[in-house]
């Protein structure tokens, strides 16, 4: 993925817990995270794809979703939990989600009766995997806190688009309709179900939460703009074959000095980067098995599908072939073009 995304150590017990109760392997990994700690976005996808491709026959997402509890959340379940109402929750959420999930923001609109929640990707390009996982939790949570029989999903959004029977799933989980493909994941509730009261609600306790949440708030990396307007310039270069320096720096409207420096404050090269990026687009567009691999080659601006397997398998060590198949091979009824 892209930048410093990061998550809650706190969802590394959520994992150690699945892999306990059906006798899997667990992520190395997943041993080093204290609720404490941040789980890098990168970390966090290889510990997911480690437990999938154990049971590669369950959406594992979703299975997560169902054994997720409140404190699975950190600080943030614990601050919701203590909330009086949802709409409170809402605005809890609105504060302080980095702490739980530091990528891509979250918005919260009003459209005619509905409150929708929705997350960009502004900064990463979540995978699918990544996506349904913290989908499913967030849901989840939400049905805890308020049960299901109070709060239920108008519809939903997500960016990804996937075969009739994943689809299915994915219904028969979130209990709402589904519309895939979208430019953004979004999430829709009643507005009528803002004032659901929560059974825990704490005052006192929510004025100690909030002070240790604004203490970790601060601790986190400010969000950079340059990050996300150089990730997005990258992807509009690549379009038009290998990107150079100059004509990122002139797309930004930056002098090649300028991007230098600032990507020296940040201790990374300019090749680092579009390694980087590549790569993100790469595992996005090995999702959709219509695209055959010169195809994803040619979208990532190699003009031989050759290089564009060489540079992939020395990122992750296996070729772009064999990563569709592990992991995303139960997105396609039928086996990938090459």
């Amino acid at each position: 993925m892209f930048g410093s995304a990061s998550m809650s150590g706190s969802f590394a017990s959520l994992l150690l817990r699945y892999c306990h109760r059906y006798g899997l392997t667990v992520p190395e990994q997943a041993y080093h995270y204290s609720p404490q700690d941040r789980i890098p976005i990168d970390e966090f996808h290889r510990m997911l794809a480690f437990i999938q491709a154990q049971c590669p026959e369950v959406r594992l997402g979703l299975a997560l979703g169902m054994h997720a509890q409140i404190s699975d959340a950190g600080i943030l379940g614990y601050l919701s939990l203590s909330c009086d109402t949802l709409w409170e929750m809402m605005l809890r959420f609105m504060r302080y989600h980095r702490l739980a999930y530091d990528a891509n923001d979250m918005e919260i609109n009003f459209h005619d009766d509905a409150l929708e929640i929705s997350w960009g990707t502004e900064r990463i390009q979540p995978t699918l995997l990544q996506d349904e996982t913290l989908l499913a939790l967030f849901v989840t949570v939400l049905r805890q806190l308020t049960t299901v029989d109070h709060v239920r999903l108008l519809s939903m959004d997500l960016i990804h688009v996937v075969p009739d029977n994943i689809a299915s799933q994915y219904q028969a989980f979130f209990d709402c309709p589904i519309r895939f493909g979208a430019d953004k994941t979004r999430l829709h509730l009643p507005i009528q179900s803002l004032n659901t009261p929560f059974q825990h609600a704490d005052p006192q306790l929510i004025l100690r939460l909030e002070q240790q949440a604004e203490a970790l708030m601060n601790g986190l990396p400010p969000v950079d703009t340059f990050d996300d307007e150089l990730r997005q310039v990258l992807i509009r270069c690549l379009h038009n074959g290998e990107p150079g320096l100059e004509q990122v720096a002139e797309a930004m409207n930056l002098s090649v000095r300028s991007l230098q420096r600032r990507l020296a404050e940040q201790q990374q090269t300019f090749q680092t980067i579009l390694a980087r990026t590549r790569l993100a687009l790469a595992r996005q567009y090995l999702q959709d098995f219509s695209l055959s691999l010169s195809d994803i080659a040619f979208l990532l601006g190699y003009s031989e599908q050759s290089a564009f397997q060489r540079a992939f398998k020395q990122w992750t060590g296996q070729t772009p072939h064999q990563l569709r198949q592990t992991e995303f091979m139960l997105l396609s009824p039928a086996s990938d073009p090459e």
